[in-house]
Parts: structure tokens; C-alpha cells; sequence
């Protein structure tokens, strides 16, 4: 696999749905004080783009304080 390190935003979010059957990525900027920038793109099937998102939700809830990228 290629290191995704310094992929552009749009060859980034495509390269991530390549490699995982399911895909839920959602960002945001804040460009200025009038100005947001979001991008929310679902790749994969219904079930486990619904099951991705009650994770991410459980997860933010819990607020992992350390920055770990494991779901235990």
C-alpha cells in the first residue's frame, strides 16, 4: 500500500474508499470567522455506513483523551 501521507484531499477520500468496503469520512475547517468549510463523503453499504456512525458516535461520547486509533 501507498502511504497516504501526501495525498490531496480528493485522491485521499477516493484512495480510503478503495481500500475499505465501508467508508464514512466527515471533516471540517474553519476558514474564518464567516466561513465553514464541510465535507461529508459514505462510501459502502446502508447497514455499514449506519454502523459506522453509531461507533464514531459511541466513541466521541467516550472522548479517547489520548489519541489512540483502536476501538477496545
Amino acid at each position: 500500500m501507498d502511504s497516504i501521507e501526501y495525498f490531496a484531499t480528493n485522491a485521499l477520500i477516493s484512495e480510503l474508499q478503495r481500500r475499505f468496503e465501508d467508508c464514512v469520512i466527515i471533516a471540517a475547517s474553519r476558514r474564518s470567522d464567516k466561513e465553514d468549510d464541510m465535507v461529508a463523503c459514505l462510501s459502502g453499504s446502508y447497514h455499514g455506513i449506519l454502523g459506522l456512525i453509531v461507533v464514531a458516535r459511541m466513541a466521541a461520547e467516550q472522548g479517547d483523551t489520548h489519541g489512540t486509533d483502536s476501538t477496545d
